[in-house]
């Protein structure tokens, strides 16, 4: 996976075919279906996602974009893992896919969630993967560095960026906070939520940092400008977007999103909002020690807040990413912790 893929079996596809759920989302479904390709020796594409394709954006040393699976004739299979069906994680953690899906040829699937973790209670997979150096903690971030590296052009304006934001300070910490409260049918953060994060951009800077805001409600930027006066507060230009959420959205739209995830991933703390995939992106991808926020929801929220709360007392997102499960404030964890849960 490291550098080059080159899977032996020429004929038999495995393709990431959702375009349900936001950036973060989908990135976690391109992962986990390529990494179930690449221990099964399957060649790996992705139907790519609409309005905006993101091999407008990416490149990779592996050709994901070939569309060569739709014009070959062949017997086809599908994985439906979508978080609103009922999911087999069988179809992960035992057999091959060969074992699973006799019959075809190309398996399209559709996932929007990180299955990482199922995969490496196959003990077939496990051993191949850690036999090339590839664990459950690294493999997330080998993948997407292999799959989505920045076309050239898009790299150049990544790295003027990074620049800008570095200049005349020698301290980054970036910053995900995530309010949900554009959205209207996931749970909104309270204003106490809010608070836990001004408090813990106090407690992680220094005199010289600067802070890098990124934010699904725009109107949170000068709020936390006016919480912090002592501190640069950068956002990157653009309005939010959700990738599922936003009837109309341009390529620029997503390069926002990718800017930031990217830039997330190379400050030096981290502050994120822990009931959203897209802090989970910057925190796999680097392997730094990020600073988690505790979710206080809003009571009084909207009708998908309230349903939520029917199907969810408390909430078990932790428990789901193998995060401890308490927290008091805001809190740290170190990647030794996330690997030594089961």
């Amino acid at each position: 996976m490291v550098g080059t893929y080159n899977p032996s079996k020429e004929n038999k596809f495995v393709v990431f075919r959702s375009n349900d759920g936001g950036f973060g989302d989908k990135i976690f479904g391109a992962v986990s279906a390529f990494i179930w390709a690449y221990v099964n020796d399957y060649q790996f594409r992705i139907e790519d996602f609409k309005p905006i394709s993101f091999v407008d954006i990416f490149t990779s040393p592996y050709p994901w974009w070939s569309r060569d699976w739709i014009e070959t004739p062949m017997k086809r299979g599908r994985l439906n893992l979508l978080s609103t069906y009922y999911p087999e994680y069988d179809t992960f953690s035992t057999g091959t896919i060969e074992d699973h899906y006799p019959e075809s040829d190309c398996i399209s699937v559709y996932l929007n969630q990180n299955y990482i973790h199922h995969i490496f209670k196959n003990p077939i997979y496990k051993e191949k993967l850690e036999k090339e150096g590839i664990t459950e903690l690294n493999a997330f971030q080998y993948a997407v560095n292999f799959l989505f590296e920045l076309e050239e052009e898009y790299k150049k304006n990544y790295l003027f960026l990074k620049h800008k934001l570095l200049m005349g300070s020698g301290h980054l910490v970036g910053v995900h906070l995530r309010t949900n409260w554009n959205w209207k049918d996931v749970p909104e953060i309270s204003n106490s939520t809010v608070d836990l994060f001004v408090d813990a951009i106090k407690k992680n800077t220094q005199p010289n940092s600067r802070v890098l805001l990124c934010t699904d409600h725009e109107p949170m930027v000068e709020m936390i400008r006016q919480r912090i006066p002592s501190h640069e507060i950068k956002t990157i230009n653009g309005n939010p977007v959700h990738l599922q959420k936003t009837e109309d959205y341009e390529l620029k739209d997503i390069l926002k999103i990718v800017y930031e995830v990217w830039l997330l991933a190379d400050v030096d703390v981290f502050i994120g909002s822990y009931w959203s995939n897209f802090t989970r992106i910057p925190v796999l991808k680097s392997l730094k020690q990020p600073v988690l926020v505790e979710l206080d929801i809003k009571k009084d929220g909207n009708e998908g807040t309230k349903n939520w709360l029917r199907f969810f007392n408390t909430p078990s997102y932790e428990e789901e990413y193998r995060i401890p499960v308490k927290i008091q404030g805001f809190r740290r964890y170190s990647p030794d912790i996330l690997s030594g849960l089961k």
